[in-house]
């Protein structure tokens, strides 16, 4: 095998160009994984709080903002009930019109 040389200002030209980024596998990993659970989630008809919180679907990272969001209207009311088991679940159209 040969050994080519590149130029360091040429490869992140094409870095660049190509909009390619170096990460750590780590990462890369987490955040498939992540976008993994959100494609799984937004395939559902609803989905609970802490189902939202751990796909990371919005930017709110606490239960009390999702309620908060109930309680102003944000959430609308006719996009979100109670479970028989009483869990609050919420559409995933509002999931996606708010920003998933």
């Amino acid at each position: 095998m040969s050994k080519t040389v590149i130029e360091i200002e040429s490869f992140m030209a094409h870095l660049k160009r190509e909009g390619l980024v170096i990460v750590p596998k780590d990462d890369f990993m987490a955040d498939a994984k992540i976008r993994a659970l959100q494609k799984k989630y937004l395939k559902r008809k609803s989905l609970t709080i802490q189902e939202i919180l751990n796909a990371d679907l919005w930017s709110v990272t606490s239960r009390n903002s999702v309620v908060n969001w109930i309680k102003n209207g944000t959430i609308r009311s006719n996009e979100h009930y109670k479970s028989s088991a009483g869990i609050v679940m919420i559409q995933t159209t509002a999931v996606i019109r708010l920003g998933a």
